[in-house]
């Protein structure tokens, strides 16, 4: 298993020459994010570790608890690559220029599931993308930032109006 594409063959020998990289490619298939996946800890449970609930009920659309982030997500999907660090995962809207980078948990990705860890943000309708070796999938689940007032004139609005967002 693997991850990438546009990849080439290169002949290593016992005596420690190589040969030129082959003329031919080859790429593993980009990753795919499975719709109705997306899930959030604290929601209705529906999956354990280690005997705690971790991750709720599936749905298209999840609210997170916060705009600081700190929210628990998982999505399932496939070609996620054997090597979690090869995984980069954002949120943004369709054609917005603002995009939101999470922090991927390593110790429970795998090549089938992406576990991430939300940034501070603020918004709504928000779709994943993964890139996994350079190949992008879009999801078609969305995650909303909660709208709060106290908090969000605090972390998000306030500075989303003085760059002119609203």
């Amino acid at each position: 298993s693997g991850s990438g594409a546009h990849l080439v063959f290169v002949l290593g020998l016992l005596s420690g020459q190589n040969s030129d990289a082959s003329i031919d490619t080859f790429s593993y298939p980009p990753p795919l994010i499975k719709s109705s996946t997306l899930r959030i800890a604290g929601a209705k449970s529906v999956l354990t570790w280690n005997g705690s609930t971790i991750c709720g009920q599936p749905s298209s659309s999840v609210i997170g608890t916060s705009t600081l982030g700190f929210d628990i997500i998982r999505f399932d999907g496939s070609f996620f690559g054997p090597d979690s660090s090869d995984i980069s995962v954002t949120f943004s809207r369709p054609f917005s220029p603002f995009s939101f980078l999470m922090q991927v948990l390593s110790n429970w990705t795998s090549q089938t599931s992406v576990w991430l860890q939300t940034t501070p943000g603020i918004g709504r309708f928000l779709q994943p993308m993964v890139t996994v070796g350079e190949q992008q999938s879009f999801g078609t689940d969305t995650f909303d930032y909660p709208f709060n007032w106290t908090s969000s004139l605090t972390e998000g609005v306030v500075p989303a109006l003085h760059m002119g967002l609203f």
